[in-house]
């Protein structure tokens, strides 16, 4: 039995490797409904094209995240997410110099509010060893247009040992950018207890002089049967000139129908 076995993950090993390349935290799905609520402090820099000079705001309020994900017996998903956020204007940056013909003064100031918001969903398959999903994402503040973008993840393992993950445009959502690119990293899904680790490694290969690769981690402990508590934290700089990291740090609370089950190795 052994050996059948050991010769079957040789064998997912490449599609192991590949996967995450492909898509940027995720978790795999149990069977049933699932609920995941979130809030907590969020910091970013957004920069504004629509005027001249193009100016960099430093923002800092809360976050709101609300996942519904829903598996049914034969593994197909459907999952639906909501982020929502309130911030103050802290501080502003001048990047491009002033054209003397054209010029605007910023459109916002210290103190005043800016809101965001962002939509996904995304439709998928679960199996024992591995799942993914993939749809859309749209997120529009007042201080971009709307934009919309694809939503897909997917991961690989033996969810109670270790799992690859990647996810792009998956939440929670953030007005940084940052945190919406391509990332990868590890997992790993007890029964009591949860945990994930990962960050953009495209960005700083890509970019090594000017991005600090944003980073995630989690973890969730089991408090009752099928509800588990954690927190979740984010951090990252588009560039090293940035005067505050973006960053997010979130509550979390995940209820879900899941039953005991084997674990699967």
């Amino acid at each position: 039995m052994a050996k059948p076995l050991r010769a079957a993950r040789l064998r997912a090993l490449p599609l192991a490797l590949a996967l995450p390349a492909l898509l940027g935290a995720t978790r795999p799905a149990v069977e049933g409904t699932e609920v995941e609520l979130g809030t907590g402090t969020v910091r970013a820099e957004v920069d504004d094209f629509r005027a001249n000079p193009t100016y960099r705001y430093r923002t800092a309020g809360m976050n709101g995240h609300l996942q519904l994900r829903h598996r049914t017996e034969s593994g197909l998903s459907f999952t639906g997410q909501l982020g929502l956020e309130g911030a103050l204007i802290v501080g502003n940056t001048q990047l491009a110099p002033t054209q003397l013909d054209d010029w605007s003064a910023p459109r916002y100031h210290l103190g005043e509010g800016t809101a965001y918001g962002g939509v996904a969903g995304r439709v998928g398959q679960h199996w024992r060893y591995l799942g993914v999903e993939a749809g859309g994402a749209a997120f529009r503040d007042n201080l971009r247009d709307l934009a919309i973008r694809p939503s897909a993840e997917g991961w690989i393992g033996a969810p109670k040992l270790a799992y690859l993950w990647g996810a792009w445009n998956t939440g929670p959502m953030h007005a940084s950018n940052l945190f919406n690119e391509p990332t990868v990293g590890v997992g790993h899904r007890g029964d009591w207890v949860t945990a994930h680790v990962g960050a953009h490694v495209a960005s700083r290969l890509l970019v090594p002089p000017d991005k600090q690769a944003p980073w995630v981690a989690g973890a969730t402990i089991e408090v009752n049967p099928g509800v588990r508590i954690g927190v979740d934290y984010a951090e990252g700089r588009r560039s090293r000139q940035q005067a505050q990291a973006d960053s997010r740090l979130m509550f979390v609370v995940q209820v879900d129908q899941k039953e005991r089950a084997e674990a699967p190795w």
